[in-house]
């Protein structure tokens, strides 16, 4: 695997476009009242995170992962841990845009990323582990209600 693809793999590039789309589609239920800007940061922004907390879960789980057969953040560990930290920069640039933007958007979305990274270092409960996931994974959906103030019924179907 080239180092390229390697990063992209640990990406996990289709998670990240997941929860970019749930954000329109959390965002849609208050139709006419989300400028484009805001639709385009904080979806950029939540599949920033999204990615960020797929990284740091295989830095951390590497020695799990390579049972499973997955070596390349055991094989690039360094190399993985700084690009990390680099992609971290840029998410938290994105993430100042949102706060900047919206004060209630930038807690929520900080909320949900400090959430994500918990995760990689709980211990391995599965009630626990599966409960942050689908609240990490549902909560792009929640965005224009925390945006607006008041939550439709789609969009707490959609998280659901």
């Amino acid at each position: 695997m080239t180092q390229v693809k390697g990063y992209l793999k640990v990406c996990r590039i289709p998670t990240g476009i997941y929860a970019l789309l749930m954000v329109y589609v959390g965002f849609s239920f208050y139709p006419d009242q989300v400028s484009f800007w805001l639709y385009t940061i904080v979806a950029t922004t939540y599949a920033a995170i999204t990615m960020s907390i797929m990284v740091i879960n295989d830095i951390v789980d590497y020695k799990r992962d390579v049972i499973k057969g997955k070596c390349f953040a055991r094989d690039n560990l360094k190399e993985l841990k700084s690009f990390w930290k680099k992609f971290n920069i840029v998410t938290s640039i994105l993430l100042l845009a949102v706060w900047l933007t919206s004060p209630w958007l930038g807690l929520y979305c900080s909320c949900i990323w400090l959430l994500g990274i918990s995760y990689s270092y709980i211990p391995k409960w599965f009630l626990l582990n599966t409960t942050l996931v689908a609240i990490c994974s549902g909560s792009p959906a929640l965005v224009g209600w925390v945006h607006h103030g008041h939550l439709s019924l789609g969009a707490m179907m959609t998280f659901f």
